[in-house]
């Protein structure tokens, strides 16, 4: 039996699969004190400005470690 977290990640990346829809995204995350805190989810084809501007008005405020110049 799978827990939420399971089905929301691993039935999901193996659903796209399946369907042949993996599109190279990539999880973009900061280590602080051997923790990972996820950020954002970017896509290879997607706006690096844009994934930018997401993480710095979503996570500067969220996380006072991460600041971004």
């Amino acid at each position: 039996m799978r827990t939420v977290a399971e089905e929301f990640t691993f039935k999901a990346f193996e659903d796209r699969a399946d369907c042949g829809k993996l599109t190279g995204e990539w999880i973009v995350f900061a280590k602080l004190e051997d923790k990972n805190y996820y950020l954002a989810l970017g896509e290879h084809d997607g706006s690096d400005h844009q994934l930018y501007e997401v993480i710095k008005s979503t996570c500067t405020p969220q996380f006072g470690f991460w600041m971004i110049s």
